[in-house]
């Protein structure tokens, strides 16, 4: 599977997002989302385009597009960075450790959720587990967010959450998770397996 067209897809929780914050959701703000395609190399280190989307042109079929662009190694990924007027904001996401659902990955989630107050949809994505969350985080909350996500690796316990990709994003100045299997290196694109409101299925 090369990108997930399920309505429960990854692509939908921007789209839900776009449509229902109110910042989003004003038609006098210039609103700007972003997407990069990227060779998936060690470290990080691949050659990634960001890719620009205006609010009107936020759609499955532009998404869609961008996808049958890619070359036989690249891959799509949404970024959390979301310009609205030209300010930076951010769309919360996790790259947790597990290959599949864990005590200590829910229970993590949970803590995030109550901490942050946002749900997450969760998705496996064929590597690792990736989270959504529901609200938009101004770019200090972002910041706090992703330091926060560290502390979620106890020193003496199960690490749960991605460091390396945390580092990495915060030296980049926005989140990325990937939306496609188009390089066939993983074993599916995401594919949605819960909610924080609901039993997450493996």
């Amino acid at each position: 599977m090369i990108f997930n067209t399920n309505h429960k897809g990854p692509v939908n929780d921007i789209l839900f997002l776009s449509q229902t914050d109110p910042l989003l959701n004003d038609f006098n703000n210039n609103i700007l989302f972003y997407f990069s395609k990227y060779e998936d190399l060690p470290g990080d280190y691949g050659r990634r385009i960001v890719i620009e989307v205006s609010k009107k042109d936020l759609t499955f079929d532009t998404i869609e597009k961008n996808i049958k662009d890619l070359k036989k190694n690249e891959e799509l990924s949404i970024l959390s960075l979301i310009k609205i007027n030209g300010v930076p904001y951010h769309f919360a996401m996790i790259d947790f450790l597990a290959k599949k659902r864990s005590n200590s990955t829910i229970q993590a989630l949970n803590k995030t959720c109550e901490f942050w107050d946002m749900m997450f949809n969760v998705y496996n994505s064929g590597r690792s587990i990736h989270a959504y969350g529901t609200k938009l985080l101004t770019q200090s909350q972002w910041v706090g967010f992703m330091g926060y996500l560290i502390l979620l690796n106890e020193k003496s316990g199960e690490k749960v959450v991605d460091s390396r990709w945390v580092g990495h994003r915060l030296m980049s100045g926005y989140s990325s998770l990937r939306i496609t299997n188009n390089s066939g290196k993983y074993k599916t694109a995401p594919i949605y397996i819960g909610s924080s409101l609901s039993e997450l299925s493996i």
